[in-house]
């Protein structure tokens, strides 16, 4: 609701133009009662005037407002994607995946386009794969040791991690990608990206993402019950942050994405 509010908000410009509009009506009829009897007919006449004057002045100055300020915020948020674009895009892509992987216990393997629809379709229906075994099925991980041979193909191995050490892997370097973009992009951010970001940042934060590992000792959780409408819920909505952050600057890529 308050998101609501704020964008239904007179602007400072708003209540400028009603003052003018009040101001211009009262030297009016303050000149209409000096120069003639404020009589009925007066009245009579100036209602109907008043109405239709009235809401044809400030429905023209109101669009015509909002078309400025709307074309000013669209070229500030262009100036942002130049300066910033292909760095976000990469923040995206890394936390898109690792929210697949998360989410399907497998590594992703998409294009940018072919992640975005992903996330889409996980947040939409994470109660597919978030059920009551989540924190026990392990998770399917390549691990790349170079040194050990020559081939870069014979170098990378399929290893399967506990939920815990993937858990603790994965808000770890999520966390540390956010901070670090927002800390040193924060003044160069729009308000409603970096709300955004804090938003994904905040939805880490809850317990579902907290682990034994996060204190130094790691438990034996093949036994363990889960609230899956608890873990749905904080999923569902991670995801819909994110499919909303890998589009924030869509239409300046000449693609839109329903």
């Amino acid at each position: 609701m308050k998101k609501v509010k704020n964008k239904y908000k007179l602007l400072k410009e708003d209540w400028i133009l009603v003052s003018i509009v009040l101001a211009i009506i009262l030297i009016n009829i303050v000149l209409q009662g000096y120069f003639k009897n404020l009589d009925s007919d007066f009245w009579f006449s100036l209602i109907p005037n008043f109405i239709a004057d009235a809401i044809s002045v400030l429905l023209s100055a109101y669009v015509i407002t909002r078309l400025i300020q709307r074309g000013e915020e669209r070229r500030a948020k262009e100036k942002v994607y130049k300066a910033l674009g292909k760095r976000l895009d990469a923040l995206n892509n890394k936390v898109a995946q690792k929210y697949i992987h998360f989410v399907t216990k497998k590594p992703a393997k998409e294009s940018e386009q072919g992640l975005i629809n992903q996330v889409k379709d996980l947040s939409s229906n994470i109660e597919l794969y978030v059920t009551a075994n989540f924190v026990r099925e392990g998770v399917k991980v390549f691990s790349y040791q170079p040194g050990q041979t020559t081939d870069i193909f014979n170098s990378v191995t399929e290893e399967i991690w506990s939920y815990q050490k993937f858990c603790y892997s994965f808000k770890k370097q999520i966390k540390e990608s956010l901070d670090e973009f927002i800390s040193r992009y924060i003044s160069l951010l729009p308000e409603d990206l970096r709300e955004n970001l804090f938003i994904i940042d905040d939805l880490l934060m809850t317990g579902i993402f907290v682990t034994p590992l996060e204190f130094g000792i790691e438990l034996d959780i093949s036994n363990a019950q889960i609230k899956e409408e608890d873990f749905q819920k904080v999923l569902s909505e991670l995801g819909e942050e994110i499919y909303k952050l890998m589009n924030y600057f869509q239409e300046f890529k000449g693609d839109t994405n329903d």
